[in-house]
């Protein structure tokens, strides 16, 4: 009778054998190209559903905040209280601010060129940008 090699268990063989659905018995097992490409694949299909997701709640959420009552403010109006909010010259932090806090908003700042005509030279890599969205 032929003596068997002894099986070691592993924890990593028996993770990727849950989650890959593979039937990993042993670490005699190695890691070969196509052990790899099937994790990758694993990695890939996962990521995709991920990013699938994502989507989903990005729509939500801009379906969720269309439902809030300023959201019913036409774009010309919240020009006005996006110029007022930002007319203490205190920096550019507030219409950073304001272009972040919705796609509703942002679209409408970024469509006010008045908003990033005050460029402030302490941030070098915004003033592109600044220069970019203040033109008419």
């Amino acid at each position: 009778m032929a003596s068997q090699a002894p099986v070691y268990h592993d924890p990593i063989f028996g993770e990727l054998s849950r989650i890959l659905g593979l039937q990993v018995a042993n670490a005699q097992m190695s890691f070969s190209e196509g052990v790899q490409h099937t994790i990758l694949e694993a990695i890939e299909a996962r990521q995709a559903k991920v990013d699938s997701l994502l989507g989903a709640i990005s729509e939500l959420r801009t379906l969720y905040n269309r439902t809030s009552p300023i959201s019913i403010l036409p774009p010309e109006l919240l020009t006005v209280v996006f110029l007022y909010a930002t007319s203490d010259g205190e920096g550019n932090a507030d219409i950073i601010s304001i272009s972040r806090v919705c796609r509703h908003w942002r679209d409408s700042s970024l469509q006010t060129p008045a908003l990033w005509t005050r460029i402030l030279l302490d941030h070098p890599a915004g003033i592109e940008a600044f220069l970019e969205r203040s033109r008419p």
